[in-house]
């Protein structure tokens, strides 16, 4: 009887490890950034700046990437990446967070009880860098709301790299 409770336990144990490694990776496939997207944002009012960071394309991603494909990235970009700082790159990430922030609130925006409606986007290629860009659309309070995903395609799928640009949608009558 010991053996079923603990091999029962075990498998217990097994499928939450796997259920919460599922929801916490972030290279996802493009039918799943919208998904990934919209989980960051129903937790944002409780999400730090360094979590905010970690969540995204991060600037050790962005030079390892640069320098593993340097044959296909244009010459503008690899000078821009090799200039570039840790520090600038994340300060980007923690703007863009507080006016994604500040925009919510001025919506009156409770992001915990968001609701999603849909992703649409579409694949990119701008100096050498494949990405997908897509409107997220959810509501809050039977309100209509865009906000503009960007993810970079890593070769092994997409991270979310830019949130940005929350509009209310007002529908012509």
């Amino acid at each position: 009887m010991k053996k079923v409770q603990y091999i029962v336990s075990f498998l217990i144990i097994a499928a939450t490890l796997l259920i919460s490694c599922q929801k916490n990776k972030r290279t996802v496939t493009a039918d799943e950034i919208g998904t990934y997207a919209f989980n960051l944002l129903s937790n944002i009012e409780n999400t730090t700046e360094q979590e905010y960071i970690e969540h995204l394309y991060t600037f050790g991603e962005l030079r390892a990437y640069a320098k593993k494909n340097a044959d296909s990235l244009v010459d503008e970009m690899k000078q821009s990446i090799a200039v570039m700082t840790k520090d600038n790159y994340d300060a980007r990430s923690k703007r863009d967070l507080k006016t994604l922030k500040n925009s919510g609130a001025s919506f009156q925006i409770d992001w915990s009880t968001i609701e999603p409606v849909t992703f649409k986007y579409w694949p990119r290629a701008k100096n050498g860098i494949h990405s997908i860009k897509g409107d997220l659309y959810f509501t809050h309070n039977q309100e209509n709301y865009k906000i503009i995903i960007t993810a970079f395609d890593t070769g092994d799928g997409f991270i979310v790299s830019k949130i940005e640009n929350l509009q209310k949608i007002v529908e012509e009558k």
